[in-house]
């Protein structure tokens, strides 16, 4: 996946599927230390992004 489709993804509300995508960019190896850390972030933010989702649906 790229970033146009993880932030389709977000848009969509599908928080869990842009996490992991945002994780597995995070092992490629032409990024440098401060993307892995922006990619880290973004993966964060998602996490937290689907529990809300979650604690409103429960």
């Amino acid at each position: 996946m790229n970033e146009v489709e993880l932030l389709i993804l977000e848009r969509k509300g599908m928080w869990r599927r842009a996490a992991r995508g945002w994780l597995e960019l995070q092992f490629s190896p032409a990024l440098s230390d401060s993307q892995r850390e922006f990619l880290r972030r973004r993966c964060k933010w998602c996490l937290q992004k689907s529990r809300k989702v979650n604690d409103l649906v429960i």
